[in-house]
């Protein structure tokens, strides 16, 4: 397991410094996705040695869009946003009070709100050291642990749900876990940044994860050559038909340019999308909850949708739904079948790349 992490992040890296070095407008995890495709074909013996199935890595990647979902989706809404436009406020998680927002909470705080030496432990009347469970509270909300676990546990829950109901479509795990921590940031009014604090950490496993569905794509590489041409086509209609119909959707009904900015790579995965929106002059945290939402969506009505139509060849379904949902549906898409997912991890991929580069010129004609 050590040796597959390490050439999964050699990859991701090799990929970060190559996309600055030449000024790609390509995330760095898509090019380690690509080069270690390469290195599987020219390097024998190289696949056998990193895991042999997409099930773990994507797994991580679904936590990580857990953690980007439950901080931007719930963290942001604790501080009062309202959905038109307030995300883009200058100064949004400059949230204060980092210790407890005042000493009327915590009991131990000083007038400044700065936080009590004891971490936890007052005193009492007789000198003793008593435990403040609202102390204890606000030490621990502000290290990792708390919210790491928090959204692992979230996941879980949202995971056993999933079982639960049969692997129902709609009973999606990522959005039943932000339904279950979203109302915790809410109610404990969490700042953002102070939840990814302690959720960065699967949150950067999004990177690996990415890299790593070049395993089940170098495995069906037999089963992609024959069809370039159609996925070059459904590549261009799907991406053009993401960015153009939620752009013009918004623009009849009057949307802000920062709005429509944020839109446009709503297809394209997190870190793309983010990277793009602020390059385009959208508000980030907008962009990751069109982003969330969009794969939840995906993700849910893809199997039904399909079925409906008739679609029975899993390369197709996969890629469509990689194309349009990105990694959550990319993780849909693995639950269902293998195939299927490998084909949604390049569609995925090659999404995030014709984004980059359609986006600024497709919003251009709306604003």
């Amino acid at each position: 397991m050590v040796y597959a992490l390490g050439v999964l992040l050699v990859f991701q890296l090799g990929g970060e410094v190559l996309g600055r070095l030449l000024g790609l407008p390509v995330p760095g995890p898509v090019l380690g996705m690509v080069g270690l495709v390469v290195a599987f074909v020219m390097v024998p013996g190289l696949g056998a040695r990193v895991p042999a199935n997409g099930a773990g890595p994507v797994g991580a990647s679904v936590v990580a869009f857990c953690s980007c979902g439950c901080g931007c989706g719930g963290a942001n809404w604790c501080l009062g946003c309202a959905w038109w436009g307030a995300f883009g406020r200058a100064g949004h998680f400059d949230c204060a009070g980092h210790c407890c927002r005042g000493a009327d909470l915590c009991g131990g705080c000083a007038a400044d709100g700065a936080p009590h030496e004891s971490l936890g432990r007052g005193t009492d009347v007789m000198g003793l050291p008593v435990s403040n469970p609202a102390m204890i509270w606000s030490y621990l909300s502000q290290g990792p642990l708390l919210w790491l676990t928090a959204t692992l546990v979230a996941y879980g829950v949202g995971m056993a749900l999933f079982q639960a109901t049969g692997r129902r479509p709609w009973a999606n795990p990522v959005a039943l876990a932000v339904a279950v921590l979203a109302p915790v940031l809410w109610l404990s009014e969490t700042p953002y940044q102070i939840y990814f604090e302690g959720a960065q950490f699967v949150h950067f496993m999004l990177g690996p994860a990415t890299v790593a569905l070049a395993v089940p794509l170098w495995g069906n590489l037999a089963l992609i050559r024959p069809v370039v041409l159609p996925i070059a086509a459904a590549l261009i209609v799907g991406a053009l038909t993401a960015m153009l119909g939620a752009l013009g959707v918004a623009w009849a009904l009057g949307a802000p340019p920062d709005v429509l900015a944020a839109l446009a790579p709503k297809s394209a995965t997190a870190p793309v999308a983010i990277g793009i929106a602020e390059r385009l002059g959208g508000a980030p945290t907008l962009a990751a909850v069109l982003v969330l939402c969009t794969g939840i969506t995906g993700a849910i009505i893809a199997t039904p949708l399909m079925n409906a139509l008739g679609l029975r060849d899993w390369r197709a379904r996969g890629f469509a739904l990689g194309v349009a949902a990105h990694g959550i549906g990319t993780a849909r898409a693995f639950q269902v079948n293998e195939t299927a997912g490998a084909f949604a991890g390049l569609g995925m991929g090659l999404n995030a790349v014709l984004t980059a580069i359609l986006a600024p010129i497709l919003l251009a004609l709306f604003v």
